[in-house]
């Protein structure tokens, strides 16, 4: 199992998305709760495999996961300006 943080700054210091991959990293799907907690909730699967899904709780914490079986690249807890800049981040990172 390997991970990697990609990091961005922020107003509010430091953020970023973690990667990793091996093969009980991800079982492919968002957690249950992420889902549940949100109060808006997106969900796109690719052939592929792919899930890539985002929500924001009601006090306004967002979140994305791209998840595949035994990969994974996510960010949680973070405010609507850093998830707008860590999506561009998401959206770079290629999962193997």
């Amino acid at each position: 199992m390997s991970a990697t943080w990609y990091y961005i700054e922020t107003k509010g210091g430091p953020q970023g998305v973690l990667s990793g991959s091996g093969p009980s990293y991800s079982w492919g799907a968002p957690s249950n709760s992420d889902v549940w907690t949100s109060v808006e909730y997106a969900e796109v699967m690719y052939e592929n495999g792919m899930i890539d899904a985002s929500g924001h709780t009601s006090d306004g914490k967002y979140w994305r996961s791209r998840k595949k079986f035994g990969a994974a690249a996510q960010y949680y807890n973070v405010n609507r300006e850093t998830a707008d800049q860590l999506d561009c981040v998401m959206d770079r990172v290629t999962l193997p």
